[in-house]
């Protein structure tokens, strides 16, 4: 009967530790993976902004850009630090852009148009108000 027990432990045992590599083994590739995405995104975000710029393309697709690249950051981030970084430099991109679009339609240009300068400061705010939900945790 205790031979019984013994084995059934070192059973359970080795299974609980071929479980933990397991887990060790998904969480590396999901890392690597996130990497992976992150130059994605920023490469994509560059990408659709000329393309936004020659007006090939709307600016909410600029935005989606924006976002993907934020949450795929915020996502890898292992810190808070990391996690705010993230927040920031979305906002940072998001205001860049509306400051141009502002710009834009101070000089009546195409690319100024009051529809883009409101959804821009939208998404501006949005941005600030993650920050801020971010900076209470």
């Amino acid at each position: 009967m205790v031979a019984v027990t013994i084995v059934a432990l070192g059973c359970w045992a080795l299974l609980a530790i071929l479980d933990w590599h397991k887990k060790e083994a998904i969480k590396k590739i999901v890392h690597d993976l996130r990497i992976q995405q992150l130059g994605i995104a920023a490469k994509r975000f560059q990408a659709i902004e000329v393309a936004y710029d020659a007006g090939v393309v709307p600016l909410d697709n600029v935005y989606i850009a924006s976002r993907d690249w934020e949450e795929t950051a915020y996502e890898s981030a292992t810190t808070k630090a990391e996690r705010v970084d993230a927040l920031q430099k979305h906002y940072d991109r998001i205001k860049t852009l509306h400051d141009k679009t502002e710009a834009l339609a101070f000089t009546s240009s195409l690319g100024g148009e009051y529809d883009k300068i409101c959804s821009l400061k939208y998404w501006e705010l949005e941005a600030k108000i993650w920050l801020a939900e971010e900076d209470r945790k």
